[in-house]
């Protein structure tokens, strides 16, 4: 057993606290995400090709309305330059809320 396997999962809030929030684990149980209703097939689908990647310098994320995958990719490959595609502007703003609220540099 490795220090990473007794580290507490790291918590990702991608809707206002609720008494009835969905707790999602992914890669391994390394994060967990705090939601309303869960990730969407697409973010999901996201998080599984990460556990492939070998450190890339470059990753865009399209329209991700969570910020789920950008926010893990920023973890998990710090040195990768991403950059979130979304075209809906409600969602862009969705997407900016949840970025900071986790307190995650928002442009």
């Amino acid at each position: 057993m490795t220090d990473a396997d007794l580290k507490p999962p790291k918590d990702i809030l991608i809707s206002e606290p609720h008494p009835r929030m969905e707790r999602e684990s992914f890669l391994g149980g390394r994060y967990r995400v705090l939601s309303r209703s869960g990730l969407s097939r697409g973010d999901r689908l996201m998080l599984e090709v990460f556990e492939n990647l070998a450190a890339p310098r470059v990753l865009d994320i399209l329209e991700s309305w969570t910020g789920v995958p950008g926010m893990i990719a920023h973890d998990l490959f710090p040195e990768a330059d991403i950059t979130f595609h979304c075209l809906d502007l409600f969602h862009a703003r969705r997407l900016e809320t949840n970025l900071s609220r986790n307190e995650m540099v928002v442009p």
